[in-house]
Parts: structure tokens; sequence; C-alpha cells
């Protein structure tokens, strides 16, 4: 079996900045839950599930989100959440 080296660098690298403190990690609430439904029940954005919920954390939070996925993008600037798109 290959494995790809560069991704176990990344994901080592990803716990290397959650632990300095870059990220920070957020309890999901039911507020959180019932914003994700709100938006996901309108069925006007193409938005998945856990697209939802990562704009309903951002909303409810006051954070800016940052993608790389057009639709996501779209779909959160349609619903007022900050948004930055990242050009992959």
């Amino acid at each position: 079996m290959y494995i790809d080296t560069s991704l176990l660098m990344t994901g080592e690298e990803f716990l290397d900045h959650l632990q300095v403190g870059l990220y920070t990690r957020l309890a999901v609430r039911r507020r959180h839950y019932e914003a994700a439904r709100g938006w996901l029940a309108r069925f006007t954005l193409p938005l998945r599930a856990l697209d939802g919920l990562h704009l309903a954390l951002a909303d409810v939070e006051g954070l800016r989100l940052a993608t790389a996925d057009q639709d996501l993008s779209r779909s959160a600037r349609s619903l007022g959440v900050a948004v930055t798109f990242v050009r992959a």
C-alpha cells in the first residue's frame, strides 16, 4: 500500500498549528444545529449537511469562514456569512 507522506506531514502540521493556538476548537451546540437546519430546509442553496453546519458555526459565533469550495463560498455570501474564498 502506498502512503503519500505529504498527507502525513500535512496532518502533523495541522496538529502543530492547533497546539500553538492558530485554530480554536468550537463545541457544536443546539443553536448551531438549528441554524443549519433552517438553511438546509430552504432547499434554495446547494448546501450539504456539514456545509450548513460549518456556515452556522461561523455565523452564530461571528467568525469568518475560509473555504476553497466555490459553492460553499457563494452560499455563505447569500446567507450573509463572512467568507473568504481561497483559490486552490
